[in-house]
Parts: C-alpha cells; structure tokens; sequence
C-alpha cells in the first residue's frame, strides 16, 4: 500500500514538473505531499465537473512545482 501510495505521489511530481519544464530532481517529495493533501478535498468534492477537476489539477501542479529543492 505504501509503494503504491509513494509510486502515484512520484507521478504527480513527474506530471507536475512536466507542466512547468522542471526535473523531477527539482521538486520536493515533503511539500508535495503536503500540497496533496490540502487539495484533495477540494479534488474529491462531489459535483465537481471534468473541466473545474482539470482547473484544480492545474492548480495543483502549480503548487507543487512552488517549492523547489536548492541545488
């Protein structure tokens, strides 16, 4: 269950630094899954229609991709 949970918070990241031409390396494992969790109920909210999901993913990347590892 932890790898799992640890594989699909890795391809949110993967996903995440995509949309903003960052690499993976970049981004926090710790405050993505801190940005995760504050959006998930927002994301799992009934009636939420495919495009306002689409908007919070958005969202939600952008947050990820926020606070990035100093090099």
């Amino acid at each position: 269950m932890y790898l799992i949970a640890y594989n699909a918070s890795r391809l949110l990241m993967n996903n995440a630094g995509k949309s903003a031409n960052l690499a993976r390396r970049q981004i926090s494992f710790k405050a993505s899954v801190q940005a995760l969790r504050q959006w998930e109920p927002a994301l799992n909210r009934r009636g939420v229609g495919c495009r306002e999901k689409r908007r919070l993913m958005a969202e939600l990347y952008k947050a990820i991709t926020r606070n990035l590892l100093i090099e």
